[in-house]
């Protein structure tokens, strides 16, 4: 893979890491107002959406019939089971703390034996993505999460939280589903077909700073100094562990 590729793939990333940074403060300003899955169904639903159409149009190539059943588990897992403990998460804390969270993920990339399902996600999607396309796996694995969201909504009873939504709380469910759902995770899988896991990863720590900006205007959530201090020890600790050390010049043959 050629450096310019790569940094290709970082740059696109860093872009998705700020869509899913303000995704983050608007799911913070909608927690009050609708319970974690309803707020999965409400992303994942509008982003699938949104992805399907883009991938029948470009007529993206699509897994193959083997590779249907691990994407729609990757999905499964990611974009149901993970972003629901994400959701609930954000109750209890700050957009921004919650992404700060987040922001180890590069080092659970890297070790793969961390059990996180947007670790296991980033490392396992690569092959898929390579087999099909970008878009066609992210579409069957959104799609699949989405339905089983939807099916738990709908078994539950919960999905018709939306009906009491007002216009500002759909102008920022369409967003969450839209920039924070399809957009953000177009340019994730994109950079993932282009830089290593690990790299795609890294741009995560650009993940608290959007959300921090975002919450401050949206639900006035302080930017303290421990959190700022926070931040600069996960940026420290993933710059020291992702660093690649300067390989040392041969020393010449002794002449004899």
């Amino acid at each position: 893979m050629n450096g310019v590729g790569e940094w290709l793939g970082v740059l696109i990333a860093i872009v998705s890491s700020c869509l899913g940074g303000t995704a983050a403060a608007v799911t913070r300003y909608l927690v009050g107002n609708a319970d974690p899955l309803t707020l999965a169904i409400l992303r994942w639903g509008i982003g699938f959406l949104c992805v399907l159409p883009i991938a029948l149009i470009l007529r993206v190539r699509w897994p193959g019939r083997g590779d249907w059943l691990p994407v729609a588990g990757l999905g499964i897992c990611f974009f149901g089971l993970f972003f629901i403990l994400y959701n609930i998460a954000i109750g209890y804390t700050t957009a921004a703390r919650a992404s700060l969270a987040l922001s180890t993920l590069p080092l659970q990339t890297m070790a793969v034996g961390a059990v996180l399902c947007m670790a296991f996600y980033n490392v396992w999607s690569r092959p898929f993505i390579q087999r099909s396309s970008a878009l066609g796996f992210l579409a069957v694995g959104m799609g699949s999460g989405a339905a089983v969201l939807v099916t738990a909504g709908l078994v539950t009873g919960r999905i018709a939280v939306l009906a009491s939504f007002g216009a500002p709380q759909w102008i920022a469910g369409i967003y969450l589903g839209v920039g924070g759902g399809a957009l953000a995770f177009i340019l994730w899988v994109m950079a993932l077909q282009r830089a290593s896991p690990t790299r795609v990863a890294n741009t995560m720590t650009v993940n608290p700073i959007a959300a921090a900006l975002l919450a401050s205007q949206l639900v006035d959530e302080p930017i303290t100094l421990n959190l700022v201090i926070g931040l600069a020890a996960v940026f420290a600790g993933i710059w020291i562990a992702t660093t690649e050390p300067k390989s040392r010049p041969k020393a010449a043959p002794k002449s004899t």
